[in-house]
């Protein structure tokens, strides 16, 4: 085989990577490892917000006809933006272990 034929060979191989426009709120959620839910339910309390005059903390949408859809391109900007590297989550002391047992001895008669 030339080196032109593996050329060809190689181009007819190639799978081309498509770059989406608009995302479905399923398709949005999963790139952002979440679910549909949390997404839906992100959009509700952002268009809640939007009638009360106040900024929306979600990632923007779009609605074509009736359908509703995400831009890529929104939603890195907002993984951008809210993202903090290297960041830590802070502890509250408020895991339902803790309350279980904070019930247990409640139970007991006795007090931490």
């Amino acid at each position: 085989m030339t080196a032109v034929q593996a050329a060809e060979t190689a181009i007819k191989r190639a799978e081309v990577a498509v770059r989406p426009l608009l995302l479905t709120d399923a398709n949005a959620a999963a790139m952002l490892g979440r679910s549909k839910a949390w997404i839906r339910r992100l959009r509700g309390e952002d268009q809640r917000r939007l009638r009360n005059g106040q900024p929306i903390k979600g990632p923007r949408w779009s609605v074509i006809e009736r359908s509703v859809f995400y831009k890529l391109s929104d939603l890195e900007d907002w993984v951008a933006r809210r993202a903090t590297p290297l960041g830590t989550i802070p502890f509250t002391g408020n895991h339902p272990s803790r309350r279980r047992t904070e019930r247990e001895r409640a139970a007991a008669g006795r007090t931490p």
